[in-house]
């Protein structure tokens, strides 16, 4: 199952322009569902649990939230 969370790769002498892009779309994003990104990067630590919990947080917010940033 691919769940399509890689969007693209740079090589790196392009991938500063690349992350600046990035953030620029990133702020034209819904709030919440960026609010929701950010804590689950933030408090669920590293590893597979972290993994697993994203998922299982992210499935749910696309179901009941605003929904996940999406590529304009």
């Amino acid at each position: 199952m691919a769940i399509g969370f890689v969007r693209s790769v740079h090589p790196p002498n392009a991938a500063e322009a690349a992350a600046l892009e990035l953030a620029a779309e990133l702020t034209n994003q819904h709030a919440a569902g960026m609010r929701q990104l950010k804590r689950l990067f933030l408090e669920l630590g590293d590893g597979a649990a972290r993994v697993e919990q994203e998922n299982r947080e992210l499935i749910e917010f696309q179901r009941t939230g605003s929904g996940l940033p999406r590529r304009g």
